[in-house]
């Protein structure tokens, strides 16, 4: 099913202490507004791509094509929305066009669940010194914005592949029935050189606002759910403080919320931690950690680290999006 595309151009920010400051704050209530009484009453999907010249399907940017600096895909009744957030650098340098495979993959598990899909290109944002993964938390909130009526946001690395498209995070997951049967209870949270600490016991699934996984180093914050609630925008507002940041002297964001998971009893009451392979399998590790089929996700994590990313990669897309497939 085809979708309306509509172009403006890209939000700037302002060069300052407040790295994260907009110059001129986006009315996206009024735009999706207009975008509704637009839109063909069988169309039931629509993707934006708003900034510079681009194609008009997303097939047609595999061929080439400059992509946009943000790009909205937007389905019917949407309550779960896959973040991305990247600007085409990093270190899988050696997959061949890594982003747009990446947005294809995305955008097609949306469509298939009736999901929306946000991309940004991280350059909109001042990153300054700090990590570009500190952006993360940055296109969190803009896709709560932009996505006022959605509950639950998927962040997943740029280096991670769906494998297994046919599954629903929802039914997977989200589905409170299911929620509380995968939540695991008084499991121990690894952050070395602090006390020992572990999560609920019992759950309070109305107050279970951010679901990760951990490897053998901890917390791993390549695949993450947030619902959106009161304390999400706190926590977001404080992830998003670059005092804070420079303050704590914190490499990566995932730093970030291993403590707070650690020393914090009111954070640990709204996270929830699950198994890895459930949301974050790795091409590799233990039979706890490493991909198996069926799981629904790939992480290539440290894949830069022996040069392995573009190996990596290629074997599994063939297997997730075979030739000939419209996936």
């Amino acid at each position: 099913m085809q979708g309306r595309i509509t172009t403006s151009s890209p939000l700037q920010f302002e060069d300052s202490s407040d790295a994260f400051q907009y110059l001129e704050k986006p009315n996206f209530k009024n735009e999706m507004q207009s975008d509704s009484n637009q839109s063909s009453p069988n169309n039931k999907h629509e993707l934006e791509k708003v900034g510079s010249s681009i194609p008009t399907e997303t097939q047609t940017i595999l061929q080439g094509e400059p992509l946009s600096d943000l790009i909205i895909s937007r389905s019917e009744g949407e309550k779960v929305v896959l973040v991305l957030a990247s600007n085409g650098e990093g270190n899988q340098g050696d997959i061949e066009g890594l982003l747009e495979k990446v947005i294809k993959d995305r955008t097609s598990y949306a469509k298939r669940h009736g999901y929306g899909f946000f991309y940004t290109n991280t350059n909109r944002y001042n990153a300054g010194d700090m990590h570009p993964t500190w952006l993360k938390s940055k296109a969190i909130s803009e896709a709560m914005t932009t996505f006022p009526n959605a509950a639950w946001f998927w962040w997943l690395d740029q280096d991670a592949i769906i494998m297994t498209p046919n599954l629903s995070i929802e039914a997977e997951l989200l589905n409170p029935k299911i929620l509380s049967q995968k939540l695991l209870s008084h499991e121990k949270y690894i952050r070395k050189g602090l006390p020992d600490s572990f999560s609920p016991d019992v759950y309070d699934l109305d107050k279970v606002d951010l679901i990760c996984s951990q490897d053998h180093n901890g917390i791993n914050a390549g695949s993450i759910l947030i619902r959106r609630s009161s304390w999400t925008d706190i926590v977001l507002d404080l992830w998003n403080n670059p005092d804070l940041k420079q303050a704590t002297g914190f490499g990566k964001e995932q730093d970030l919320i291993r403590d707070l998971l650690v020393r914090h009893d009111t954070f640990r009451n709204h996270a929830g931690i699950v198994q890895q392979r459930l949301i974050n399998a790795y091409y590799e590790g233990g039979d706890n950690m490493k991909w198996q089929e069926g799981d629904l996700v790939v992480h290539f994590a440290g894949c830069w680290v022996n040069k392995k990313c573009g190996v990596w990669w290629n074997e599994m897309w063939e297997i997730s999006h075979p030739v000939g497939s419209n996936d």
